[in-house]
Protein backbone atom coordinates (compact mmCIF):
# COMPACT_ATOMS: atom_id res chain seq x y z
CA UNK A 1 0.00 0.00 0.00
CA UNK A 2 1.46 3.53 -1.33
CA UNK A 3 1.20 6.68 1.34
CA UNK A 4 -0.73 8.89 0.05
CA UNK A 5 1.17 11.90 2.18
CA UNK A 6 4.17 12.93 0.24
CA UNK A 7 1.50 13.11 -3.41
CA UNK A 8 1.98 16.49 -5.20
CA UNK A 9 -2.09 16.42 -4.64
CA UNK A 10 -2.21 16.25 -0.45
CA UNK A 11 0.04 18.75 -0.31
CA UNK A 12 -1.33 21.41 -2.82
CA UNK A 13 -4.61 20.53 -0.25
CA UNK A 14 -2.78 21.02 2.35
CA UNK A 15 -1.30 23.77 1.69
CA UNK A 16 -4.63 25.45 0.59
CA UNK A 17 -6.31 24.55 3.82
CA UNK A 18 -3.43 26.67 5.76
CA UNK A 19 -4.27 29.61 3.69
CA UNK A 20 -7.66 29.56 3.65
CA UNK A 21 -7.38 28.82 7.76
CA UNK A 22 -5.13 31.93 8.16
CA UNK A 23 -8.04 33.87 6.27
CA UNK A 24 -10.28 32.82 8.28
CA UNK A 25 -8.79 33.88 11.46
CA UNK A 26 -8.15 37.09 10.16
CA UNK A 27 -11.50 37.75 9.46
CA UNK A 28 -12.67 36.50 12.22
CA UNK A 29 -10.68 39.62 13.89
CA UNK A 30 -11.76 41.96 11.93
CA UNK A 31 -15.63 40.66 11.96
CA UNK A 32 -15.38 40.56 15.88
CA UNK A 33 -14.43 44.23 16.06
CA UNK A 34 -16.57 45.60 13.91
CA UNK A 35 -19.67 43.84 15.29
CA UNK A 36 -18.42 45.43 18.34
CA UNK A 37 -18.43 48.57 16.91
CA UNK A 38 -21.93 48.43 15.00
CA UNK A 39 -23.63 46.28 18.57
CA UNK A 40 -22.30 47.89 21.66
CA UNK A 41 -23.29 50.71 23.65
CA UNK A 42 -21.34 54.18 23.04
CA UNK A 43 -19.41 55.56 26.09
CA UNK A 44 -17.36 58.53 25.93
CA UNK A 45 -14.10 58.11 28.16
CA UNK A 46 -11.60 60.90 30.06
CA UNK A 47 -7.84 59.53 29.48
CA UNK A 48 -4.44 60.82 30.45
CA UNK A 49 -2.21 59.92 27.37
CA UNK A 50 1.03 58.85 27.64
CA UNK A 51 3.46 57.80 25.50
CA UNK A 52 3.47 59.65 21.88
CA UNK A 53 6.26 57.36 19.82
CA UNK A 54 7.24 54.62 18.82
CA UNK A 55 10.29 54.11 16.10
CA UNK A 56 9.26 50.85 14.87
CA UNK A 57 5.30 51.60 14.59
CA UNK A 58 5.20 55.20 13.90
CA UNK A 59 3.15 57.79 16.06
CA UNK A 60 0.86 56.43 18.51
CA UNK A 61 -0.63 57.53 21.80
CA UNK A 62 -0.41 55.14 25.07
CA UNK A 63 -3.99 56.08 26.42
CA UNK A 64 -5.00 55.69 30.22
CA UNK A 65 -8.67 55.48 31.29
CA UNK A 66 -9.29 57.81 34.52
CA UNK A 67 -11.50 54.82 35.29
CA UNK A 68 -8.88 52.22 35.19
CA UNK A 69 -6.93 53.44 37.86
CA UNK A 70 -7.45 50.96 40.86
CA UNK A 71 -9.09 51.59 43.97
CA UNK A 72 -7.61 50.48 47.27
CA UNK A 73 -10.74 48.54 48.64
CA UNK A 74 -9.88 45.77 46.15
CA UNK A 75 -7.12 45.06 47.95
CA UNK A 76 -4.13 43.61 45.92
CA UNK A 77 -4.89 41.72 43.22
CA UNK A 78 -2.67 39.52 40.54
CA UNK A 79 -1.40 41.14 37.22
CA UNK A 80 -3.88 39.92 34.48
CA UNK A 81 -6.63 39.25 36.91
CA UNK A 82 -10.04 40.73 35.78
CA UNK A 83 -11.91 43.48 37.22
CA UNK A 84 -15.04 44.58 36.09
CA UNK A 85 -15.98 48.89 36.20
CA UNK A 86 -19.00 49.67 36.57
CA UNK A 87 -20.31 52.81 35.07
CA UNK A 88 -23.34 55.28 34.80
CA UNK A 89 -23.37 58.20 32.38
CA UNK A 90 -22.96 61.80 33.93
CA UNK A 91 -22.78 64.68 31.74
CA UNK A 92 -21.08 63.48 28.35
CA UNK A 93 -18.58 61.05 30.08
CA UNK A 94 -19.35 57.42 31.99
CA UNK A 95 -17.97 57.85 35.74
CA UNK A 96 -17.27 54.64 37.79
CA UNK A 97 -19.90 53.74 40.57
CA UNK A 98 -17.70 50.75 41.71
CA UNK A 99 -14.87 48.29 40.71
CA UNK A 100 -15.73 44.26 41.01
CA UNK A 101 -14.24 40.93 40.59
CA UNK A 102 -16.91 39.34 39.83
CA UNK A 103 -19.13 39.93 36.23
CA UNK A 104 -21.98 42.47 37.33
CA UNK A 105 -25.65 42.16 36.62
CA UNK A 106 -26.91 43.74 33.54
CA UNK A 107 -28.77 46.74 33.96
CA UNK A 108 -30.25 49.61 31.49
CA UNK A 109 -29.24 52.45 34.05
CA UNK A 110 -25.62 51.15 34.24
CA UNK A 111 -22.74 49.91 32.06
CA UNK A 112 -19.67 47.62 32.92
CA UNK A 113 -16.50 47.48 30.68
CA UNK A 114 -13.71 44.60 31.30
CA UNK A 115 -10.19 45.55 32.18
CA UNK A 116 -7.37 43.14 33.52
CA UNK A 117 -4.66 44.10 36.11
CA UNK A 118 -2.00 45.69 34.15
CA UNK A 119 0.11 46.92 37.21
CA UNK A 120 -0.50 47.41 40.76
CA UNK A 121 -2.71 49.96 40.31
CA UNK A 122 -4.02 50.51 36.77
CA UNK A 123 -6.61 48.35 34.41
CA UNK A 124 -5.75 47.59 30.61
CA UNK A 125 -9.29 47.59 29.03
CA UNK A 126 -7.47 46.51 25.89
CA UNK A 127 -8.53 49.80 24.32
CA UNK A 128 -5.10 51.53 25.12
CA UNK A 129 -2.71 52.36 22.04
CA UNK A 130 -4.72 54.16 19.39
CA UNK A 131 -2.40 55.29 16.28
CA UNK A 132 -2.20 58.57 14.64
CA UNK A 133 -1.18 60.41 11.69
CA UNK A 134 2.72 61.31 11.66
CA UNK A 135 3.81 64.26 13.92
CA UNK A 136 0.52 63.99 16.01
CA UNK A 137 1.53 62.28 18.86
CA UNK A 138 3.30 65.22 20.78
CA UNK A 139 0.44 67.39 19.93
CA UNK A 140 -2.23 64.52 21.84
CA UNK A 141 0.47 64.37 24.49
CA UNK A 142 0.37 67.99 25.38
CA UNK A 143 -3.36 68.02 24.87
CA UNK A 144 -5.89 69.45 27.95
CA UNK A 145 -8.78 67.41 27.48
CA UNK A 146 -8.44 63.90 25.48
CA UNK A 147 -11.59 61.87 25.43
CA UNK A 148 -12.19 58.47 23.29
CA UNK A 149 -15.61 57.28 22.42
CA UNK A 150 -15.80 53.59 22.52
CA UNK A 151 -18.42 51.10 22.13
CA UNK A 152 -18.66 48.32 24.52
CA UNK A 153 -20.42 44.79 24.15
CA UNK A 154 -22.64 43.39 26.26
CA UNK A 155 -19.34 41.23 27.95
CA UNK A 156 -18.14 44.55 28.93
CA UNK A 157 -15.25 44.20 25.87
CA UNK A 158 -14.58 47.94 23.95
CA UNK A 159 -13.23 49.27 21.33
CA UNK A 160 -12.28 52.51 20.07
CA UNK A 161 -13.89 54.83 17.76
CA UNK A 162 -12.76 58.17 17.74
CA UNK A 163 -10.59 59.28 20.03
CA UNK A 164 -11.57 63.95 20.94
CA UNK A 165 -8.81 66.21 21.47
CA UNK A 166 -9.30 69.59 23.08
CA UNK A 167 -13.09 68.62 21.68
CA UNK A 168 -11.82 67.98 18.18
CA UNK A 169 -12.44 64.61 16.56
Amino acid sequence: MTLLTNTPLVRNVAFWLVVVAQVAILLAFVGVREYRLQTGTEVVLRTVPVDPRSLLQGDYVILRYEIGRLPVYLGTLELGETVYVVMEKRDETWRVLSHQVGKPETRTDRLFIKGTVESGDWLDFGIGNYFVPENRGPEIERAGDVKVKVTIDASGNAAIKEVYVDGVS
